[in-house]
């Protein structure tokens, strides 16, 4: 490995920041490219002649800022940047992505009718005995997976909505241009939990990883609950972004 820009022992600045700044810069000249692995501790010690602790202090305040990650057993890797989730908007994720620059796709994993739960069928407003379509999809962002979204849906209402559904579909241009509904607003839930295999599986992530779980009630022009979502979202990719004004 060669030495781009050695630590200067006659600096002013700590060691480990000049170390930091190194890596920043070697990460942003595409020395590492995103996902891809880092030298590890041993490896920076020799090539920039720096302690443990120096390298640790450096990687870490790396880490802190979301440039790079680790995993443990495997090392540490350059980070994908998050996606950035406003919280004061009403749009699908096929939007969302679009948004941020990044190209949306689905896996339509299950489409059923059936008599669901109450905690499915309170949000919605239904009755004992009515149905609901449940529609089950992994969403990805450029191909990499970023959330499992289960959506349940009247289906009196919306009889054959899953007929309308293709793997690229939006929901949401589905309801309005095919259903005649226009969304308005929506009430979210999150809760920070950890993934099990079968979840981290499907999203592509060590189990054990950090991740949000999301309900979203979305309602109609005249406030009726139309959809009810619930969402995984990957805690590596998604970063929460809340205007709050004072009153």
């Amino acid at each position: 490995m060669v030495v781009q820009a050695p630590v200067s022992r006659t600096s002013p600045l700590p060691l480990y920041y000049q170390l930091q700044e190194v890596l920043r810069s070697g990460i942003a000249r595409g020395e590492w490219h995103q996902g891809q692995r880092i030298p590890t501790e041993t490896e920076l010690c020799a090539r920039y002649r720096v302690s443990r602790i120096t390298v640790r202090q450096a990687v870490t305040a790396l880490v802190n800022e979301g440039l790079l990650y680790r995993s443990r057993g495997r090392g540490t890797y350059v980070a994908v940047p998050r996606v950035s989730h406003v919280v004061s908007e009403l749009v699908s994720f096929t939007e969302e992505m679009t948004q941020r620059g990044l190209v949306a796709t689905s896996r339509l994993l299950e489409v059923q009718v059936e008599e669901p739960s109450e905690r499915f069928r309170e949000p919605l407003g239904l009755g004992d005995g009515e149905k609901v379509i449940r529609i089950k999809r992994l969403r990805l962002g450029d191909g990499e997976p970023m959330a499992l979204q289960t959506a349940y849906l009247s289906h009196d209402r919306f009889r054959n909505l899953e007929a309308q559904l293709r793997e690229d579909s939006s929901l949401y241009r589905v309801l309005e241009e095919k259903f005649g509904v226009r969304l308005t607003r929506a009430y979210e839930v999150y809760r920070p939990i950890i993934l099990g295999r079968q979840l981290a599986d499907l999203l592509n992530v060590p189990p054990k990883s950090a991740a949000f779980d999301v309900e979203r009630t979305t309602f109609d022009i005249e406030n009726r609950p139309i959809e009810f979502v619930v969402s995984i979202l990957r805690g590596d990719r998604l970063q929460l972004t809340l205007e709050l004004v004072r009153k």
